[in-house]
């Protein structure tokens, strides 16, 4: 059978297909693919969205081989090598993204554990598929694809802005669609760090600790710590600090809040540690960043 590849190359800011440059202003890239026989083994320097709208083969990555069709969504993490063999008319809607953009304009998603199963992660703890699209949502979903192409394809006034809004409807969606799926319970160990990601978002201005973080995980300390690194980069700890100080940026810019109760509504009851924490993630004080920022508005 013929071999197929996935061209999907990124330089300069900019996606290119087939000769023609996209600008990365709308956040996505879309390509269509139908493969027959083996796509050989490759990775990206983006993640991608894998919709397979039909067919049927397997997909092997980090070692492991499933078998993929109809409805399967897989979340590609950036450098994840992963290749399909004995496809049979696979026909796959390739998504290509920015995790860091997408979790920069992610806002209220990021309280989502769906959300941060599927698209927050550095790296996948289980294996893809991650889960599967009933008929009626395969097609809602393909309907949102087919609009993004649209708009990037005749690239109209306002284009980049509604490629962006139809992607976060999508991801909206998909994350609302693996909370109620069985796919939480396929990739168990992804779900409850989804979960811990989702109650540390929603619940930052208290006091929490690693060991209760691993409780709430039902996982020994050790192995919580190993797998909170492996899909987040970061400590826990450290990753909780990193939401508190976003939204502390978000106080001091958004209201009129004192030093002292910004502190202590997002969990730090020693503003004098806080100043300290802020100044060196920040390069300024609190009170610097507000002035200089507030300037600029």
């Amino acid at each position: 059978m013929p071999k197929s590849k996935i061209k999907a190359t990124y330089r300069d800011g900019y996606y290119l297909r087939e000769g023609i440059f996209i600008p990365e202003g709308p956040l996505v890239s879309v390509v269509r693919s139908k493969i027959n026989g083996h796509c050989e083994i490759h990775a990206h320097n983006f993640e991608e969205l894998v919709i397979i709208a039909s067919g049927e083969g397997l997909h092997i990555i980090g070692g492991k081989t499933t078998a993929v069709g109809k409805g399967d969504i897989l979340v590609i993490t950036e450098g994840v090598e992963h290749e399909y063999l004995d496809a049979i008319d696979l026909e796959l809607l390739n998504i290509e993204y920015d995790r860091r953009e997408l979790l920069a304009c992610a806002g209220d998603l990021k309280g989502s554990a769906g959300f941060h199963t599927l698209f927050s992660f550095e790296k996948t703890a289980t294996p893809n598929p991650d889960f599967k699209l009933n008929d009626d949502d395969l097609l809602r979903t393909v309907n949102w694809i087919n609009e993004i192409e649209y708009e990037l394809e005749n690239s109209l006034d306002g284009f980049q802005t509604i490629c962006r809004a139809d992607f976060l409807k999508l991801v909206t969606f998909l994350s609302r669609a693996y909370s109620k799926s069985n796919g939480r319970k396929v990739n168990y160990l992804n779900w409850r760090m989804g979960k811990i990601l989702a109650y540390l978002e929603n619940n930052f201005q208290q006091e929490i600790t690693a060991e209760s973080m691993a409780e709430k995980a039902n996982l020994s300390l050790r192995q919580f710590f190993r797998t909170f690194n492996n899909v987040t980069g970061v400590p826990p700890l450290q990753y909780l600090l990193n939401i508190r100080i976003e939204k502390a940026k978000q106080m001091l810019l958004g209201t009129n809040l004192s030093i002292n109760e910004i502190s202590f509504r997002c969990g730090m009851n020693d503003s004098n540690y806080f100043a300290r924490i802020f100044k060196q993630k920040n390069g300024q004080s609190p009170s610097q960043f507000r002035k200089s920022n507030n300037n600029h508005l």
